[in-house]
């Protein structure tokens, strides 16, 4: 799979790797668009720039980690889209949201597929065609991109709501889910709550 990386100095490993993109993830969620200013609200610290939406429904701290895996934002491929769907909607305010997430799937080089697919039978066929991995890291990216958008305008365009659900629904699916072992309960936990949150973005 071909991924956009950061520059980096020196010898990579997973573990510095981890640390890089944590440190960038906290930069991206402190930084807003000015001056660095954040609102405590009980144990979570919000971005000057998060729109009150997001504030009212992503209530718990889970939903604003930069290490917790199955958080929008927690994964590798979630800090990535993150880092670049935020500083593409900089610069292309008002584009759809669906313009930034189909250019970075290709870019990505992972394998495409219908992304409104979240019944077993098509899931069990992606995963044979399509593999575990690749649709991890798509569905990691789709979420990413759905929220992302949430937290920066309160809303989420039609279309992006529709994969953003379908992509959540895919990983709580036990073919998806199973695999993560003695992580699946807290894990399917976090992506309960995160499907309600999607399903409620533009009421």
């Amino acid at each position: 799979m071909i991924r956009t990386s950061l520059p980096l100095v020196g010898p990579v490993t997973n573990g510095n790797m981890r640390i890089i993109l944590t440190l960038f993830l906290l930069g991206i969620l402190s930084r807003g668009y000015g001056q660095i200013t954040t609102t405590m609200n009980d144990s979570i610290e919000y971005p000057e720039n998060t729109h009150i939406n997001a504030k009212e429904l992503m209530k718990e701290a889970f939903y604003w980690s930069p290490i917790e895996e199955s958080s929008p934002f927690g994964s590798d491929d979630g800090a990535d889209a993150l880092m670049m769907f935020e500083e593409w909607h900089g610069s292309n305010s008002g584009e759809p949201s669906m313009v930034f997430l189909e250019e970075i799937i290709e870019e990505w080089g992972t394998q495409s597929f219908d992304h409104n697919i979240d019944d077993s039978t098509g899931i069990e066929e992606l995963l044979k065609t399509v593999g575990f991995d690749d649709v991890l890291s798509t569905d990691n990216l789709i979420i990413a991109v759905g929220f992302a958008q949430f937290v920066l305008e309160g809303r989420i365009d039609g279309d992006i709501q529709k994969v953003t659900t379908s992509a959540i629904k895919r990983e709580l699916n036990p073919l998806m889910l199973d695999p993560w072992e003695n992580h699946k309960q807290k894990r399917g936990t976090q992506l309960s709550k995160m499907l309600e949150v999607v399903n409620q973005m533009n009421m």
